[in-house]
Protein backbone atom coordinates (compact mmCIF):
# COMPACT_ATOMS: atom_id res chain seq x y z
CA UNK A 1 0.00 0.00 0.00
CA UNK A 2 2.65 2.34 0.94
CA UNK A 3 4.76 1.44 -2.61
CA UNK A 4 1.02 2.36 -4.71
CA UNK A 5 1.08 5.68 -2.87
CA UNK A 6 4.52 7.03 -3.17
CA UNK A 7 3.90 6.13 -7.10
CA UNK A 8 5.62 2.72 -7.44
CA UNK A 9 4.37 -0.40 -9.28
CA UNK A 10 4.61 -3.62 -7.49
CA UNK A 11 6.22 -6.74 -9.76
CA UNK A 12 6.91 -10.19 -7.49
CA UNK A 13 9.53 -12.29 -9.04
CA UNK A 14 8.45 -15.98 -10.00
CA UNK A 15 9.35 -18.20 -6.33
CA UNK A 16 11.84 -20.84 -6.85
CA UNK A 17 11.43 -24.48 -6.21
CA UNK A 18 13.99 -26.04 -3.85
CA UNK A 19 15.09 -28.69 -6.53
CA UNK A 20 15.69 -25.19 -8.84
CA UNK A 21 16.99 -23.45 -5.93
CA UNK A 22 20.00 -26.65 -5.09
CA UNK A 23 20.32 -26.99 -9.10
CA UNK A 24 21.33 -23.08 -9.10
CA UNK A 25 23.93 -23.39 -6.00
CA UNK A 26 27.20 -21.47 -5.79
CA UNK A 27 29.85 -22.56 -7.44
CA UNK A 28 31.94 -22.68 -4.54
CA UNK A 29 30.58 -25.94 -3.41
CA UNK A 30 29.22 -24.84 -0.18
CA UNK A 31 25.55 -24.71 1.03
CA UNK A 32 24.14 -21.28 0.52
CA UNK A 33 22.21 -20.23 3.28
CA UNK A 34 19.93 -17.13 1.27
CA UNK A 35 16.42 -17.78 1.61
CA UNK A 36 16.46 -18.76 -2.20
CA UNK A 37 12.69 -20.09 -2.13
CA UNK A 38 11.23 -16.52 -1.15
CA UNK A 39 9.84 -14.22 -4.26
CA UNK A 40 11.81 -11.05 -4.42
CA UNK A 41 9.11 -7.54 -4.03
CA UNK A 42 10.17 -5.57 -6.63
CA UNK A 43 8.96 -1.61 -6.60
CA UNK A 44 8.92 0.40 -10.45
CA UNK A 45 8.49 4.24 -9.97
CA UNK A 46 9.31 7.24 -12.11
CA UNK A 47 12.57 5.95 -13.68
CA UNK A 48 13.89 4.16 -10.71
CA UNK A 49 13.20 0.76 -9.19
CA UNK A 50 13.85 -0.72 -5.28
CA UNK A 51 13.89 -4.18 -4.00
CA UNK A 52 14.92 -5.12 -0.72
CA UNK A 53 18.12 -7.92 -0.13
CA UNK A 54 19.00 -9.85 2.91
CA UNK A 55 22.58 -10.74 3.81
CA UNK A 56 23.54 -13.00 7.47
CA UNK A 57 27.22 -13.45 8.14
CA UNK A 58 27.85 -17.41 8.73
CA UNK A 59 31.24 -17.76 8.52
CA UNK A 60 34.34 -14.83 9.88
CA UNK A 61 35.65 -15.80 6.40
CA UNK A 62 32.91 -14.60 4.43
CA UNK A 63 31.50 -11.12 4.28
CA UNK A 64 29.29 -9.36 2.63
CA UNK A 65 31.73 -8.12 -0.13
CA UNK A 66 30.21 -5.20 -1.26
CA UNK A 67 32.53 -2.21 -2.27
CA UNK A 68 31.22 0.98 -1.95
CA UNK A 69 31.51 5.00 -1.80
CA UNK A 70 29.58 7.52 -0.54
CA UNK A 71 26.44 8.09 -3.72
CA UNK A 72 26.50 11.74 -2.31
CA UNK A 73 29.56 12.99 -2.93
CA UNK A 74 29.07 11.19 -5.83
CA UNK A 75 26.60 13.34 -7.19
CA UNK A 76 28.10 16.50 -5.97
CA UNK A 77 31.13 15.94 -8.13
CA UNK A 78 29.32 14.98 -11.36
CA UNK A 79 27.03 18.55 -10.78
CA UNK A 80 30.33 20.06 -9.69
CA UNK A 81 31.87 18.61 -13.21
CA UNK A 82 34.68 16.84 -11.11
CA UNK A 83 33.60 13.48 -10.75
CA UNK A 84 36.95 11.34 -10.03
CA UNK A 85 38.64 14.60 -9.75
CA UNK A 86 39.75 14.67 -6.10
CA UNK A 87 37.49 14.56 -2.38
CA UNK A 88 34.68 16.82 -2.00
CA UNK A 89 35.24 19.37 0.85
CA UNK A 90 32.73 18.96 3.53
CA UNK A 91 32.08 22.08 3.96
CA UNK A 92 30.39 21.85 -0.38
CA UNK A 93 29.22 18.63 0.57
CA UNK A 94 26.79 19.45 4.27
CA UNK A 95 25.71 22.90 1.52
CA UNK A 96 25.21 20.23 -1.26
CA UNK A 97 21.82 18.54 -2.38
CA UNK A 98 22.04 14.79 -2.85
CA UNK A 99 20.71 11.44 -2.44
CA UNK A 100 21.85 10.03 0.80
CA UNK A 101 23.20 6.63 -0.53
CA UNK A 102 26.00 4.37 -1.45
CA UNK A 103 27.23 3.52 -4.92
CA UNK A 104 28.18 0.18 -5.14
CA UNK A 105 31.46 -0.26 -7.16
CA UNK A 106 32.26 -3.54 -6.82
CA UNK A 107 31.32 -7.08 -5.59
CA UNK A 108 34.02 -9.24 -4.39
CA UNK A 109 34.16 -12.91 -5.53
CA UNK A 110 32.82 -15.54 -2.93
CA UNK A 111 31.01 -12.95 -0.98
CA UNK A 112 27.72 -12.96 0.33
CA UNK A 113 26.23 -10.45 -1.82
CA UNK A 114 27.71 -12.74 -5.27
CA UNK A 115 25.51 -15.77 -3.81
CA UNK A 116 22.91 -13.52 -3.55
CA UNK A 117 23.25 -12.61 -7.48
CA UNK A 118 23.65 -16.51 -8.19
CA UNK A 119 20.47 -17.68 -6.41
CA UNK A 120 18.47 -14.58 -7.41
CA UNK A 121 19.15 -13.86 -10.78
CA UNK A 122 15.90 -11.73 -11.29
CA UNK A 123 17.19 -9.38 -8.18
CA UNK A 124 20.98 -9.26 -9.03
CA UNK A 125 22.89 -6.53 -7.36
CA UNK A 126 25.22 -4.90 -9.53
CA UNK A 127 28.28 -2.16 -9.55
CA UNK A 128 26.41 1.26 -9.95
CA UNK A 129 23.46 -0.07 -7.69
CA UNK A 130 22.56 2.43 -4.77
CA UNK A 131 22.09 1.42 -1.13
CA UNK A 132 19.64 3.56 0.15
CA UNK A 133 18.70 1.71 3.22
CA UNK A 134 20.20 -1.01 5.72
CA UNK A 135 18.25 -2.15 8.53
CA UNK A 136 15.75 0.76 8.83
CA UNK A 137 18.63 3.28 8.64
CA UNK A 138 18.75 5.82 5.73
CA UNK A 139 21.91 8.57 6.35
CA UNK A 140 25.12 7.64 4.70
CA UNK A 141 26.66 7.20 8.64
CA UNK A 142 23.96 4.95 10.04
CA UNK A 143 24.15 2.93 6.35
CA UNK A 144 28.17 2.67 7.22
CA UNK A 145 27.76 1.29 10.70
CA UNK A 146 25.13 -0.93 10.18
CA UNK A 147 27.13 -2.69 6.97
CA UNK A 148 29.82 -3.60 10.27
CA UNK A 149 27.30 -5.92 11.63
CA UNK A 150 26.60 -9.34 11.32
CA UNK A 151 23.17 -9.11 9.15
CA UNK A 152 21.68 -7.01 7.05
CA UNK A 153 18.41 -5.74 4.88
CA UNK A 154 19.30 -3.54 2.19
CA UNK A 155 17.09 -1.56 0.25
CA UNK A 156 18.51 -1.61 -3.32
CA UNK A 157 17.99 1.69 -6.07
CA UNK A 158 18.40 1.42 -9.65
CA UNK A 159 17.99 4.30 -11.99
CA UNK A 160 17.16 3.66 -15.09
CA UNK A 161 18.94 4.23 -18.01
CA UNK A 162 16.59 6.61 -20.21
CA UNK A 163 14.04 8.87 -18.27
CA UNK A 164 12.09 11.64 -19.26
CA UNK A 165 12.30 15.09 -18.88
CA UNK A 166 10.07 18.14 -19.97
CA UNK A 167 11.48 21.68 -20.95
CA UNK A 168 8.83 24.62 -20.99
CA UNK A 169 9.45 27.90 -22.08
CA UNK A 170 7.76 31.02 -20.83
CA UNK A 171 8.04 35.10 -21.30
CA UNK A 172 10.10 35.22 -18.26
CA UNK A 173 12.11 32.17 -19.00
CA UNK A 174 13.45 31.10 -23.02
CA UNK A 175 16.73 29.78 -22.55
CA UNK A 176 17.58 26.07 -22.75
CA UNK A 177 20.78 26.56 -21.44
CA UNK A 178 22.68 24.00 -22.06
CA UNK A 179 25.12 23.10 -24.95
CA UNK A 180 25.30 19.67 -26.88
CA UNK A 181 27.08 18.05 -30.13
CA UNK A 182 25.55 16.75 -32.82
CA UNK A 183 28.93 15.87 -34.82
CA UNK A 184 31.97 14.02 -35.04
CA UNK A 185 35.37 16.10 -35.05
CA UNK A 186 36.49 16.38 -38.24
CA UNK A 187 33.18 15.46 -40.19
CA UNK A 188 30.18 16.99 -41.45
CA UNK A 189 27.89 13.92 -40.62
CA UNK A 190 25.60 13.98 -38.10
CA UNK A 191 24.54 11.79 -35.29
CA UNK A 192 21.36 10.61 -34.17
CA UNK A 193 21.11 11.59 -30.80
CA UNK A 194 22.87 14.64 -29.19
CA UNK A 195 25.42 14.34 -26.35
CA UNK A 196 24.83 17.50 -23.61
CA UNK A 197 28.29 19.19 -22.94
CA UNK A 198 27.72 21.88 -20.35
CA UNK A 199 24.43 22.60 -18.16
CA UNK A 200 24.36 27.12 -17.59
CA UNK A 201 23.05 27.77 -14.25
CA UNK A 202 20.50 30.29 -15.74
CA UNK A 203 18.66 27.96 -18.09
CA UNK A 204 15.78 25.60 -18.38
CA UNK A 205 17.21 22.73 -17.74
CA UNK A 206 19.15 23.90 -14.72
CA UNK A 207 16.03 24.84 -13.30
CA UNK A 208 14.35 21.14 -14.22
CA UNK A 209 17.13 19.96 -12.47
CA UNK A 210 16.69 21.97 -9.15
CA UNK A 211 13.05 21.28 -9.08
CA UNK A 212 13.69 17.57 -9.15
CA UNK A 213 16.47 17.48 -6.34
CA UNK A 214 13.62 19.55 -4.14
CA UNK A 215 11.54 17.23 -4.12
CA UNK A 216 14.08 14.19 -3.77
CA UNK A 217 14.17 13.07 -7.54
CA UNK A 218 18.02 12.84 -8.12
CA UNK A 219 17.27 10.03 -10.45
CA UNK A 220 16.16 12.61 -12.63
CA UNK A 221 18.60 15.14 -12.74
CA UNK A 222 20.22 15.74 -16.04
CA UNK A 223 24.40 15.93 -16.10
CA UNK A 224 26.63 16.79 -18.96
CA UNK A 225 27.26 14.01 -21.07
CA UNK A 226 24.21 12.61 -21.00
CA UNK A 227 22.51 12.22 -24.41
CA UNK A 228 19.00 13.40 -25.92
CA UNK A 229 17.43 10.57 -27.71
CA UNK A 230 14.09 12.09 -28.53
CA UNK A 231 12.25 15.57 -28.42
CA UNK A 232 8.64 15.49 -28.38
CA UNK A 233 7.66 12.80 -31.48
CA UNK A 234 11.31 13.27 -32.93
CA UNK A 235 14.31 10.71 -32.72
CA UNK A 236 17.12 9.25 -34.39
CA UNK A 237 17.76 12.67 -36.47
CA UNK A 238 19.98 14.88 -34.87
CA UNK A 239 18.87 17.91 -37.04
CA UNK A 240 15.44 17.11 -36.23
CA UNK A 241 15.79 17.03 -32.64
CA UNK A 242 17.88 20.69 -32.91
CA UNK A 243 14.64 22.11 -34.73
CA UNK A 244 12.29 21.12 -32.09
CA UNK A 245 14.69 22.56 -29.57
CA UNK A 246 14.94 25.65 -31.42
CA UNK A 247 11.22 26.13 -32.32
CA UNK A 248 9.01 24.30 -29.72
CA UNK A 249 7.66 26.03 -26.68
CA UNK A 250 7.03 22.74 -24.64
CA UNK A 251 9.39 19.78 -24.69
CA UNK A 252 9.74 16.26 -23.76
CA UNK A 253 13.43 15.09 -24.14
CA UNK A 254 14.03 11.18 -23.82
CA UNK A 255 17.46 11.29 -21.77
CA UNK A 256 19.83 8.44 -21.80
CA UNK A 257 22.76 8.13 -18.81
CA UNK A 258 25.45 6.75 -20.39
CA UNK A 259 27.31 3.59 -18.28
CA UNK A 260 29.65 4.77 -16.07
CA UNK A 261 33.30 2.64 -15.27
CA UNK A 262 31.86 1.02 -12.37
CA UNK A 263 29.33 -0.90 -15.14
CA UNK A 264 29.06 -4.60 -14.70
CA UNK A 265 31.86 -6.69 -16.17
CA UNK A 266 29.79 -8.54 -18.07
CA UNK A 267 28.66 -5.47 -19.66
CA UNK A 268 32.07 -3.52 -19.94
CA UNK A 269 33.33 -4.84 -22.88
CA UNK A 270 30.19 -4.45 -25.04
CA UNK A 271 29.90 -0.96 -23.79
CA UNK A 272 33.68 0.36 -24.02
CA UNK A 273 33.54 -0.96 -27.39
CA UNK A 274 30.56 1.41 -28.03
CA UNK A 275 32.25 4.12 -27.00
CA UNK A 276 34.88 3.42 -29.48
CA UNK A 277 32.79 3.64 -32.52
CA UNK A 278 31.43 6.74 -31.01
CA UNK A 279 34.42 9.35 -31.18
CA UNK A 280 33.51 12.46 -29.17
CA UNK A 281 31.20 14.90 -31.11
CA UNK A 282 31.52 19.38 -32.13
CA UNK A 283 30.09 21.63 -29.41
CA UNK A 284 26.58 23.16 -30.15
CA UNK A 285 24.84 25.83 -28.35
CA UNK A 286 21.24 24.71 -28.08
CA UNK A 287 20.10 28.51 -28.13
CA UNK A 288 22.09 29.73 -30.72
CA UNK A 289 23.15 29.03 -34.34
CA UNK A 290 25.65 26.12 -34.78
CA UNK A 291 29.18 26.35 -33.45
CA UNK A 292 31.64 26.59 -35.86
CA UNK A 293 34.04 23.50 -36.58
CA UNK A 294 36.70 25.28 -34.47
CA UNK A 295 34.61 24.57 -31.34
CA UNK A 296 34.50 20.51 -31.57
CA UNK A 297 35.37 18.63 -29.09
CA UNK A 298 39.09 17.48 -28.06
CA UNK A 299 40.51 14.76 -29.99
CA UNK A 300 39.55 11.11 -28.63
CA UNK A 301 43.37 10.59 -27.53
CA UNK A 302 43.11 13.13 -24.96
CA UNK A 303 39.90 12.21 -23.89
CA UNK A 304 40.81 8.79 -23.17
CA UNK A 305 43.99 9.89 -21.31
CA UNK A 306 42.03 11.66 -18.71
CA UNK A 307 39.38 8.80 -18.50
CA UNK A 308 42.23 6.28 -17.51
CA UNK A 309 43.98 9.09 -15.08
CA UNK A 310 40.21 9.32 -13.08
CA UNK A 311 40.12 5.18 -13.48
CA UNK A 312 43.63 5.26 -11.83
CA UNK A 313 42.12 7.57 -8.86
CA UNK A 314 38.61 6.19 -8.10
CA UNK A 315 39.74 3.34 -5.33
CA UNK A 316 40.52 6.42 -3.25
CA UNK A 317 36.94 7.20 -2.72
CA UNK A 318 36.29 3.60 -2.24
CA UNK A 319 35.51 1.40 0.74
CA UNK A 320 34.34 -2.37 1.11
CA UNK A 321 31.98 -3.99 3.72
Amino acid sequence: EKAAADGFTVEVGEPKSVAQAEDEAPPSGEESRLEDAVPILKMEGDGCNMWMVTLRKTSPSKGFGIAHSNGKAEFVRRRLGQLGEGTISKEVLASSAGPESLMIRRIRDGSLMQEWNHVHRDAGVAPGDFIVEVNGKSTIEEMIAELRGEAVELRIARWNRRFIVTIERSAEHSKLGFTFSQRAPGSKRRTGDLKIKDIRPEGLLERVNRDNMEKGLFHLVVFPGMSIEACNAEEGDAGRLVQVLKTQPRVHMRIRREPDVIEPAEQKGAAMAERAEQPPLASHNASAPEAPEAAEAQPAEEDTEARASKKARKDKFCTTS
